[in-house]
């Protein structure tokens, strides 16, 4: 489904409909349920949206049938014909631009008040809906891979094989892992568009913590090879299964989290090293209640899906380095 926004953004900046359709999409895929209050006014617009447009009313036709009639009348010295059909007709037609016209602002004002509580609640969503499926999907992978580990499987081969040629045995497991990859997936997905419309973060500009709270265990110089697999089913298995200890921040939480750890080895840099491509564009120009500094900051490689949407599906945040 195609989501268009009201939201008023800097194309520059943030594409509030890539936004808006990263959050809905994994809800109505059923990854995570929303507040109650965005579900409600969703629905509003839904039920808004299938109220069907009045007929079409053919003006001109009416005024072409009382010329004909008229005409008639003339060429045979009938009683001339009235204007009641055209009265009609044009009182119909202006009914219906009417309710057209009002049926478009409500479908306006319903999706701004839509768009205004996914776009403008990034924290309670990624906190009350997000974190809560990140969770569950991370126990849920943990616990398939130990099942396709226990049966002396490679769970990324699992993961990658077509579901008839995986032993009987391991398709549950398989459909679990593979479930939860996708939930997995969508919620990190959602949880970048709504960093990005709340406000990136001041601190953590590179998105070190937007994944791990020990995000910055993964850093390492451009040139080596990443301590991480580069296929993309393997980095899932070892992204749940390794020493990163995953969650789901508010841009608040990594920037909380970035002080905690290196508020005391340089000070923080709004210019720190940091790929085009990775960069949170709506961020601050420095960090709040910070002078800016010329000191670099840590310069290293996010991990891919480092707090970013998966690229597979979006397109939204990083490319694989």
């Amino acid at each position: 489904m195609k989501y268009e926004t009201s939201v008023r953004t800097d194309p520059g900046h943030i594409d509030g409909w890539a936004l808006l359709g990263a959050v809905l999409t994994g809800a109505d895929d059923g990854y995570y349920r929303l507040p109650a209050d965005v579900e409600a006014a969703r629905s509003a617009l839904a039920a808004a949206e299938t109220i069907p447009d009045p007929p079409m009313v053919d003006v001109d036709a009416a005024r072409a049938d009382l010329v004909d009639g008229i005409v008639r009348a003339a060429e045979q010295g009938t009683k001339v014909p009235t204007l009641a059909g055209v009265l009609k007709a044009t009182a119909a037609a202006v009914e219906a631009d009417e309710m057209r016209a009002a049926l478009g602002e409500v479908v306006g004002r319903l999706g701004r008040s839509r768009d205004s509580l996914v776009l403008g609640g990034a924290d309670r969503i990624i906190t009350e809906s997000l974190r809560p499926a990140h969770d569950q999907a991370v126990v849920a992978a943990r616990s398939a891979v130990a099942a396709i580990g226990r049966a002396g499987a490679d769970p990324a081969e699992v993961l990658a094989a077509s579901e008839v040629l995986v032993a009987v045995e391991l398709r549950e497991h398989r459909s679990v892992l593979d479930g939860a990859r996708r939930r997995y997936d969508a919620v990190m997905t959602a949880r970048a568009a709504l960093v990005r419309a709340g406000g990136c973060p001041g601190m953590d500009v590179q998105s070190m913590f937007g994944w791990a709270r020990n995000g910055d265990q993964f850093r390492h110089a451009s040139a080596a090879p990443p301590p991480w697999p580069t296929d993309p089913l393997a980095y899932f298995v070892w992204r749940v299964t390794g020493p990163a200890h995953l969650w789901c921040p508010t841009a608040a939480d990594q920037d909380e989290r970035f002080e905690t750890v290196f508020a005391e080895a340089w000070p923080v840099s709004a210019t720190a090293a940091t790929p085009a491509s990775e960069a949170c564009t709506s961020r601050p120009a420095k960090s709040p209640g910070r002078p800016a500094s010329t000191s670099p900051g840590p310069t290293h490689v996010v991990p891919p899906g480092g707090g970013g949407p998966d690229r597979r599906r979006r397109g939204l945040e990083t490319s694989r380095p």
